[in-house]
């Protein structure tokens, strides 16, 4: 029980600190691209819109270095999946289905059986194979961040990376955490896009100088 209530702050801490807010830029950016594609007049000159990319860029892979990130003092997915791969008879279908609304039990329990088989707990497996497709996942992120951001490496590669890609990654990412979430029945968000309810638009619709 030690273990499972730890790993449900450490969800909450990722969610709230990582995910949740790549939730917030991600349809305001895609919103200011198309803002930009809209109005070629606002184009030139570019070195405004050259910022808020190289802003939102080094946001986007510092997101996948958090993700992956192996310091004992952070909370990642990388951690937390290591944490659960050590101690993976913590993660039981007792617990899982202790949590789960009566109403619901059998459409829950397909869900269990459809990560862990007939295990009556995580198997290490499932576990080890969701760690390192998070590491796959992360790998060139992280080391762009290590090199350009994070570090000034003296043998650092100019590298580029495609927005869509990254986000691609990073929702992916976002689908192996939310599993152990739905297991240790934690509330769950699985969009890498949230709905903005203001009108963050507004700012263009008034003169700013």
């Amino acid at each position: 029980m030690k273990n499972r209530r730890k790993w449900r702050r450490w969800i909450k801490a990722i969610d709230n600190t990582i995910y949740m807010p790549i939730r917030i830029y991600t349809p305001i950016f895609k919103g200011y691209i198309q803002i930009l594609e809209k109005n070629p007049s606002m184009r030139k000159p570019f070195h405004f819109h050259e910022w808020i990319l190289h802003n939102h860029s080094n946001t986007i892979l510092l997101t996948m270095r958090k993700i992956a990130d192996k310091d004992p003092r952070s909370h990642s997915v990388r951690r937390l999946l290591g944490d659960v791969l050590h101690n993976n008879k913590s993660l039981t279908l007792r617990s899982y289905m202790h949590r789960c609304p009566k109403n619901f039990k059998d459409t829950h329990l397909n869900f269990w059986r459809s990560v862990c088989g007939d295990h009556d707990f995580i198997p290490k497996g499932i576990v080890q194979r969701d760690l390192n497709e998070i590491k796959k996942l992360t790998e060139k992120a992280r080391k762009a961040v290590n090199q350009t951001i994070a570090h000034i490496s003296k043998d650092r590669k100019y590298r580029t990376f495609e927005f869509d890609s990254i986000y691609a990654d990073i929702e992916k990412t976002l689908q192996i955490f939310q599993k152990y979430s739905v297991l240790l029945r934690c509330p769950e968000d699985n969009s890498i896009e949230a709905v903005i309810t203001h009108d963050w638009r507004k700012i263009f619709k008034i003169k700013w100088i």
